[in-house]
């Protein structure tokens, strides 16, 4: 459950990540950004010894399997579009 003060750990915790990487020009997403604040929150907090009390373990892992997905599902469309559409565009 997020509580104000989780609520404020987790928008400190990724705007100041954000601040870094922007200064050190490392692209990152700010999406996973405040899911990673998320989850250093949920485990911080709560009981120590069951991480299904502190996490929900199954949207994490759609998020990631989704992290690891959408990048090779667009490749993958990328390459089929290309090759339909190349002969109509390119001569």
């Amino acid at each position: 459950k997020i509580t104000p003060a989780r609520g404020f750990n987790v928008e400190m915790a990724y705007s100041v990540a954000s601040l870094v990487a922007s200064a050190e020009g490392w692209p990152v997403s700010t999406t996973q950004l405040a899911i990673g604040a998320l989850v250093g929150v949920g485990l911080a907090s709560g009981n120590k010894n069951d991480l299904n009390d502190n996490l929900n373990l199954a949207l994490l892992r759609r998020i990631f399997c989704a992290w690891v997905l959408t990048p090779a599902l667009a490749g993958l469309f990328a390459g089929l579009f290309f090759t339909l559409l190349k002969p109509i565009f390119i001569h």
